[in-house]
């Protein structure tokens, strides 16, 4: 089967891709350097790219009530509110 999107991709990337297919929330425990603080983070991703390696993706986040972009490898973990 194509998969053009990598929604069929297992782990938390391909969650991350299935839930910009399908316009979903998905809620998680994100990590940012530059502030050194862990926050719980509710998003509606819109979009999922690659560059320099590394995974982004962007949507509206309920936490700061705007679009933010968030590296994939900063996702401490999934909370059970998310979308599988």
């Amino acid at each position: 089967m194509l998969d053009l999107f990598g929604i069929f991709a297992s782990g938390a990337e391909g969650r991350v891709r299935r839930a910009a297919f399908l316009g979903r929330k998905i809620s998680f425990v994100y990590y940012s350097p530059n502030n050194r603080e862990v926050t719980e983070r509710g998003v509606k991703v819109v979009r999922v790219w690659k560059e320099n390696g590394k995974t982004y993706f962007t949507g509206e986040c309920g936490l700061r009530g705007e679009e933010r972009t968030f590296r994939l490898d900063r996702v401490v973990r999934f909370t059970k509110s998310s979308n599988p």
